[in-house]
């Protein structure tokens, strides 16, 4: 109700949708201009990797652990600092106002999580890992 009220206040209540929740976010993520996480905290942030696969732009506050490890700054997302809403505003103007930003980001943004985070990538490296773990025990 707080969030109603608040887009009222704002005069944005007629363009919001309160869609509720939704079993599968990638239509949303697939039409969307950019994806915004501003996380305090973060592990691992696997919503990131959804919207990069799905070629949306990202904009990230750089919150410990997590976002900058999915991210390039200025090359496969953009990275803001925690609590700056003068950094996280201006971030995301930029990416709404230069189509060529949002092209290069979304680009390189699924080309980083197939590199990294594939399935097939990711079993190697536990494979090599196990395999290193092995080796240490002879």
């Amino acid at each position: 109700q707080k969030l109603r009220a608040l887009a009222k206040q704002l005069g944005i209540a007629e363009r919001v949708r309160w869609l509720g929740f939704q079993s599968n976010p990638y239509p949303f993520f697939r039409h969307a201009d950019a994806f915004v996480l501003c996380s305090n905290w973060e592990s691992f942030p696997m919503v990131l990797v959804e919207a990069m696969i799905c070629e949306t732009p990202v904009i990230s506050t750089a919150c410990t652990y997590g976002p900058d490890e999915l991210i390039t700054n200025n090359e496969s997302g953009l990275l803001v600092p925690v609590g700056s809403v003068k950094a996280l505003t201006s971030a995301m103007q930029k990416v709404f106002s230069d189509q060529a930003l949002r092209q290069k980001l979304a680009m390189n943004g699924k080309m980083r999580v197939r590199e990294r985070f594939a399935g097939s990538v990711v079993f190697d490296r536990y494979q090599a890992l196990f395999r290193e773990l092995g080796e240490g025990r002879r």
